[in-house]
């Protein structure tokens, strides 16, 4: 299932990670700055300092490099999202192109899609998206958008609001 997603999202299919991670094998502070850097959404950046301030280690901002560097699942984890203060990337365990490409990737990567026929708003990549028909597909840029039109959100993957 993990080889698949991650194809979609490469693909530009798939805007989150439906596998669960475990992270229980994973040094405390590291398990900490990983789950910080889930909570990311698609398509945004966060600073290393931020992490550090989710975890409540606000000074902490080298060692939470340094766990994003270990990270265990790159992609599933995104620490691609996490960038230095002063604007530049950071480190990434696969380069920085990569980790550049991987920004652009999912700025260019809607993020809803309803559904013309069941009104359903869903996250790209959730299971009921994949069965709409093109011609019934609705990008939106927010739940709240989709909702103004009569959409409701997915039971399934839950798009935020």
């Amino acid at each position: 299932q993990a080889r698949e997603e991650i194809h979609e999202y490469l693909g530009g299919r798939r805007a989150f990670f439906g596998v669960s991670v475990d992270l229980s094998t994973v040094p405390d502070f590291q398990r900490r700055v990983l789950e910080a850097a889930r909570q990311i959404p698609f398509g945004e950046a966060r600073p290393y300092a931020w992490v550090a301030e989710q975890i409540g280690r606000p000074r902490a901002v080298r060692a939470v490099g340094t766990a994003l560097a270990r990270n265990p699942v790159p992609l599933i984890v995104p620490c691609h999202r996490v960038w230095r203060s002063d604007g530049g990337l950071g480190g990434y365990l696969f380069g920085t192109d990569v980790k550049s490409r991987l920004l652009a990737l999912e700025r260019g990567t809607p993020v809803l899609e309803g559904c013309a026929t069941t009104r359903i708003v869903c996250r790209v990549g959730c299971v009921h998206g994949r069965r709409m028909r093109a011609e019934n597909r609705v990008i939106f840029a927010s739940v709240d958008d989709a909702r103004s039109v009569g959409y409701r959100p997915c039971r399934v993957c839950r798009p935020a609001a």
